[in-house]
């Protein structure tokens, strides 16, 4: 699963769990694993995955490195 914001006037009504469930649920249904990636300090994302049955099963570290030679880079287009 992606990113997900609710707009700060819609918090705490429940929007983040109604569509966090049913893209889980449309996942499942298509049989594949549904796995979602939540920063350990943010407690309203984990609250959801919590309230809906999530397990945590391992950590994901990222670290950020620059390139070592002045390259630009792109994104591909249109693939």
């Amino acid at each position: 699963m992606g990113a997900l914001q609710v707009k700060e006037n819609h918090k705490r009504r429940g929007l983040g769990t109604l569509v966090t469930a049913a893209i889980a649920r449309c996942i499942a249904e298509q049989g594949d694993d549904v796995m979602a990636l939540a920063d350990k300090d943010n407690r309203a994302s984990r609250g959801i995955f919590d309230k809906l049955g999530f397990k945590v099963l391992d950590n994901c570290y990222w670290l950020r490195t620059f390139p070592t030679i002045d390259v630009e880079r792109t994104w591909p287009v249109g693939e």
